[in-house]
């Protein structure tokens, strides 16, 4: 039974310009692990602007009616 390569291929670049590349199998879990890092981080970044403005509007809204 021949044994089984671990390696992917990547087209890296865009048009003509693109070249194929190969890359390991940890190499491709490494670049999703940042990808799911990067979407994370941007996702908390989003998800806390988001919050404060509710909060604060809640606020606002809050105060207008008491005061």
């Amino acid at each position: 039974m021949p044994t089984r390569r671990s390696t992917h291929w990547l087209r890296v670049g865009s048009g003509s310009r693109s070249e194929a590349v190969e890359v390991t199998r940890e190499e491709v879990q490494e670049m999703i692990d940042a990808a799911i890092r990067r979407h994370n981080r941007n996702a908390s970044i989003i998800s806390t602007i988001v919050g404060w403005t509710v909060l604060a509007f809640y606020a606002d809204g809050l105060f207008r009616l008491v005061g």
